[in-house]
């Protein structure tokens, strides 16, 4: 059985010891945003978006379909938590989003008194992340990986960046630019 851990907005990540154990946000992520937000010039420099990416790979994990299977039946999920999940799965393959990056954290529950161990109470709405395997079989596009189909987007990066936050940063809304 895998052991998760669990960042702020609830979203998965594996973890070797301490089922159930409450992350806090991942501060290399927080600093990102805080720099995205308050120093324009940062945008356009090629370190930034390095770091952007090498930040995506190192909480995704070597397969980011693996990280995404992770989240399938997660308890501590709410409906507009899977909701992300399905619009950055869309992302990979059209570069459009049904629901703004910015808007839809704001409908995230904030409560998050769920324990994992509630998790079979839970399972009723929590297969909803069907739409997975839809993607996964069916060819990305560009028959890139889907951090390439990230990035080859129209500001495909700061959506990535933004993604993160949401995934991996503290709960609250995205900042918006």
């Amino acid at each position: 059985m895998a052991r998760f851990s669990y960042y702020p907005n609830g979203y998965r990540a594996y973890s070797p010891s301490a089922l159930g154990a409450q992350l806090g946000p991942d501060l290399q992520v927080v600093s990102l945003m805080d720099r995205f937000m308050n120093q324009p010039a940062t945008h356009s420099s090629w370190a930034f978006k390095k770091e952007v990416v090498e930040t995506a790979i190192r909480l995704f994990g070597d397969d980011i379909w693996e990280w995404f299977e992770a989240q399938q039946n997660n308890p501590m999920l709410c409906e507009d938590g899977y909701g992300f999940l399905e619009d950055c799965l869309e992302y990979f393959q059209t570069g459009k989003r049904s629901f703004s990056i910015y808007s839809r954290t704001s409908c995230f529950r904030t409560d998050r008194n769920v324990r994992p161990g509630d998790a079979d109470a839970m399972l009723i709405s929590r297969k909803r992340l069907n739409p997975l395997s839809r993607f996964r079989k069916q060819p990305i596009k560009t028959n890139l990986q889907p951090l390439q189909a990230w990035l080859i987007k129209k500001d495909g990066w700061i959506d990535l960046l933004c993604s993160i936050y949401t995934l991996f940063g503290p709960v609250g809304p995205t900042p918006k630019p």
